[in-house]
């Protein structure tokens, strides 16, 4: 292993460490810990509502697809072309 990549790696692993050392040893880094969480969740929270819109209109414009077929069938029928 060349010197490079033992620098490298020493400071990538101190540099993760002291990050991880700020966010569980400090009550600031508790602080952080629940602000990171809570936007977190609300990005979930904002993903799945997002999801579930498109659902909704998929469902709608599916239901519409369908009366539509429905009345166009029936005008067919009463026409007698059936």
């Amino acid at each position: 292993m060349t010197k490079k990549k033992i620098v490298t790696g020493l400071v990538a692993g101190l540099a993760i460490g002291g990050v991880l050392g700020y966010l569980f040893a400090t009550e600031k880094g508790a602080k952080t810990r629940k602000k990171i969480a809570d936007e977190t969740g609300s990005f979930f929270d904002e993903v799945v509502g997002h999801f579930m819109d498109m659902m909704q209109r998929g469902k709608d414009k599916a239901n519409n697809l369908l009366e539509e077929g429905s009345a166009a069938a029936e005008k067919v029928k009463m026409s007698g072309n059936i």
